[in-house]
């Protein structure tokens, strides 16, 4: 194991999309700076309501840790000297030591910024994950994968950047035309819908097409898992599209104006939620070959 490691401490109370992204621009970045990652484990989790806390650690590393952060360490195994830091620039050469992040909030940009640099890296821990998890949803064919995140009303979260989802709303009329598009130019695939809510909320996506299953009371990390594994990804604006979208090999349809972390395949969708020429072609090109094998 490399001398110089490097953990990140105080990380924010966040969902699982930010504090993967928190954690990938970690490994990411130890990985450029010849430093071995090791993890802290996060301590407080939002969107977790029905696991107390010591449960949802047990999940954390027996699950997500495993599967979705390869080749990561335990910090408490670190007994060399500390060194704390606040900003990655200022990492020295000195071995026999362990670096101590203590403001993260760099390391999003950090991730953004090295998965075109590094993709032999990022294959890697995608191909770990992907080999360790499989798709229990889908049936044989094309698969399309939708999440429309669940902000509304009554979550807690008051940032200006969410997006509220509301029935007739434009996030909702986004979604619908996104799905009619998809549904016109590809009428066999089957398209998951993947959200949390009272049925109501989305009961009218049951009119679209025949094809539509919705999937409501799911785990996040089931959810994840089908988001990533999907033929077509739609994504939603924030942190848990955007990991999707880092495990995917599928293709990505992103809102336009949106701050993704771009893979290959990736696709910018005006806000009317309607497809271009372009991008059906596009589209069309990269999925009907599968279907031929």
């Amino acid at each position: 194991m490399n001398s110089r490691k490097l953990t990140v401490i105080n990380l924010p109370k966040d969902g699982i999309g930010s504090l993967l992204e928190y954690i990938l621009g970690a490994l990411f970045f130890s990985h450029h700076s010849g430093l071995t990652y090791v993890h802290t484990n996060p301590h407080d989790i939002e969107h977790n309501k029905d696991m107390d806390k010591k449960e949802w650690m047990k999940y954390w590393d027996a699950y997500i840790k495993t599967i979705f952060l390869p080749d990561i360490g335990d910090s408490k195994e670190c007994k060399e000297k500390i060194l704390d830091i606040t900003h990655l620039t200022y990492i020295t050469k000195q071995q026999n030591i362990l670096f101590r992040l203590t403001n993260p909030s760099y390391l999003k940009t950090v991730l953004d910024q090295s998965i075109h640099r590094f993709p032999t890296f990022r294959k890697h821990i995608v191909n770990n994950y992907r080999s360790k998890t499989s798709p229990t949803d889908f049936s044989p064919g094309i698969n399309i994968a939708v999440h429309i995140r669940r902000y509304m009303k009554s979550d807690s979260d008051p940032g200006k950047w969410r997006e509220l989802y509301e029935v007739g709303n434009h996030v909702d009329t986004y979604f619908q035309n996104i799905i009619k598009d998809l549904s016109k130019l590809l009428p066999t695939a089957i398209i998951h819908v993947y959200s949390q809510g009272d049925k109501t909320l989305y009961k009218h996506y049951k009119k679209l097409t025949p094809n539509l299953k919705l999937y409501l009371t799911n785990t996040a990390e089931h959810d994840l898992l089908h988001l990533a594994h999907a033929d077509i990804l739609v994504m939603s604006k924030g942190s848990y599209s955007r990991i999707a979208n880092f495990y995917s090999n599928g293709i990505k349809l992103i809102r336009e104006h949106s701050w993704p972390t771009l893979t290959e395949d990736s696709l910018f969708v005006q806000s009317s939620g309607l497809l271009t020429g372009q991008q059906k072609s596009f589209i069309s090109n990269k999925v009907f070959p599968t279907l031929e094998k």
